[in-house]
């Protein structure tokens, strides 16, 4: 997508939302699976299906047949995040990514089944029906702090080697991009920056915010992860830091000179709800990962009917009045390119 259609289809966004219109849909985000390997401490997600007993809800995850189903429901998807529990767990999940018409796809990872990783994105890669698809490496700090924090001996040499391979397939295709995603918190805060020079060093994109709470995606997690009041200074030396090499990335400015003073309130109004959506594994649509209020299930109800809910409604109330408090780059960037006055915001700074 070009410059002049982004900006158009920005401000056919924002001038529909301004008039109570329905949007058409921009962004999703849907958790193939909850199966995990990790142990991480900063996500219950990997405590899905620990016990046996837990495993038959496993089964209750959408078969492919229904994720078909669901995105012929949507034909021009702008982006697509598609994440876990740990996605390449999920061995069809190559005609998953087929089965989505999609401008843009990220595939969230935690590196470690490097060679399932690598030959699916060979057979994604000869696929023709997206500009650009992404791997996103989440990696939390150097060697020993990384490996502690996911729980796993070696996990951070396999995340390493994982975005290596990835590289080899990047020199033959340039749709594919590749990052290390970061999520900051009191475990982590001293690494951050380290993080970002390893990401420039091994010449990749890097992308960092702070650790939040979500009951229905990282299944609640304990507070005491959670940056405060006297990490601030720190925490905003980070994203001076990013600015610095990033002058036009808004997702940081709005963290560092308007979220970390004021969390309990979004910088900008979010477009969650309305043009932007989450698909859990088991078919529940909510407005975004950190919201739980569900919208409704697309396994015994179409996309359209959904979104037409009273739930769906209601929930959209609850956003345009801005009860909302969190600000993660899954919906804050969506938010973002879905305002005009954004995009200049950004093209401004860029000359600057």
């Amino acid at each position: 997508m070009n410059k002049l259609q982004l900006i158009s289809q920005s401000v056919g966004h924002y001038a529909r939302k301004t008039l109570g219109l329905p949007l058409q849909v921009r962004n999703m985000n849907f958790a193939i699976t909850y199966d995990c390997g990790f142990r991480c401490q900063f996500c219950n997600i990997w405590k899905t299906y620990l016990e046996e007993r837990d495993r038959p809800l496993l089964r209750q995850e959408m078969s492919l047949e229904q994720i078909q189903h669901f995105f012929g429901q949507i034909p021009d998807l702008l982006t697509l995040g598609i994440t876990g529990g740990e996605p390449f767990l999920r061995k069809d999940i190559v005609e998953i990514v087929k089965a989505v018409k999609a401008k843009r796809i990220t595939i969230s990872t935690n590196g470690q089944l490097t060679g399932r990783i690598i030959e699916a994105y060979k057979q994604m890669l000869a696929m023709d029906h997206f500009d650009e698809l992404g791997a996103s490496i989440s990696i939390d700090g150097l060697e020993e702090v990384h490996n502690t924090m996911r729980g796993i001996k070696d996990s951070f040499q396999q995340a390493i080697k994982t975005i290596k391979a990835l590289q080899e397939l990047q020199k033959q295709d340039k749709r594919l991009t590749i990052g290390i995603s970061n999520t900051i918190s009191k475990d982590n805060i001293n690494e951050v920056l380290n993080v970002h020079k390893l990401a420039r060093e091994l010449g990749v994109v890097f992308s960092t915010r702070l650790a939040q709470s979500s009951a229905i995606y990282y299944k609640t997690i304990s507070t005491k992860l959670f940056v405060d009041e006297k990490d601030m200074p720190k925490v905003k030396d980070i994203f001076s830091t990013l600015i610095r090499e990033q002058p036009m990335n808004l997702f940081y400015r709005y963290y560092r000179d308007r979220y970390l003073d004021h969390p309990e309130k979004q910088p900008l109004p979010c477009y969650s709800g309305f043009n932007s959506y989450f698909l859990d594994p088991y078919g529940n649509i909510y407005p975004c990962i950190m919201l739980s209020k569900k919208l409704g299930n697309v396994k015994d109800k179409t996309f359209a009917e959904v979104l037409n809910s009273e739930e769906a409604k209601s929930a959209r109330v609850f956003i345009a009045n801005e009860k909302c408090s969190c600000w993660t780059d899954c919906e804050a960037l969506n938010t973002i390119y879905s305002t005009p006055a954004q995009l200049a915001k950004a093209a401004m700074y860029s000359m600057s």
